[in-house]
């Protein structure tokens, strides 16, 4: 049986922090027999794992002193981290990244100590999120980008104005008339040149 009993109630549920916030929680003792602590400390750290070697850093460390815990006794410690940039906290199928707050507990050498441990998520910032969604959004570029200080091509159908139709239906019915009436050649092709220079004034 050990000599006491501890663990680690966080600020919030589930244990997902960003960049910046702040992780606190309380370190709860329950002494199973009077005792002396030399010292109790709390880590905040990473750790590696999966395939290939594994890797661990502490990132921050709160030392919270030396107690005397008397028998039946329960304590509580607070303490607080500023929840780092990275890494974020990731599960694939090659590598895991895992975030911890754990205990650190110094006690004379008869006496058998437990320490508490307690998994935390680190998510990507606000802003890094928004980001990544909204480039999720974009469309994909066009493949015919528009050079720097010109309006952008516009690659929609061109438009016809319709006293152009008008005017082209107008002269192939003239010209269906004059064929069937078989009219003079000159006029057939004076119709067609007014035609042409028609549709050229209006585009």
């Amino acid at each position: 049986m050990s000599t006491y009993d501890m663990s680690i109630v966080l600020d919030r549920s589930p244990p997902v922090y960003s960049p910046g916030e702040r992780i606190s929680g309380t370190i709860v003792v329950v002494a199973n027999e009077s005792c002396r602590c030399d010292d109790l400390a709390v880590d905040l750290y990473w750790k590696t794992s999966g395939r290939g070697n594994s890797d661990t850093e502490v990132v921050e460390q709160e030392t919270l002193g030396a107690f005397e815990w008397q028998e039946g006794e329960s304590y509580r410690y607070a303490f607080s981290f500023s929840a780092p940039p990275g890494p974020v906290s990731y599960q694939g199928t090659i590598i895991h990244v895992e975030w911890f707050v754990e205990t650190r507990v110094d006690m004379p050498w008869r006496k058998l100590s437990a320490n508490a441990c307690e998994t935390i998520t680190l998510q990507p910032s606000t802003v890094e999120r928004d980001t990544s969604a909204t480039q999720r959004k974009q469309p994909y570029p066009s493949a015919f980008p528009a050079l720097s200080g010109n309006p952008p091509r516009d690659f929609s159908k061109p438009k016809i104005p319709v006293v152009t139709i008008i005017t082209g239906l107008m002269l192939l019915v003239t010209n269906i008339f004059l064929v069937i009436t078989r009219a003079h050649i000159g006029l057939f092709l004076l119709l067609n040149a007014l035609f042409l220079s028609v549709m050229s004034t209006l585009s």
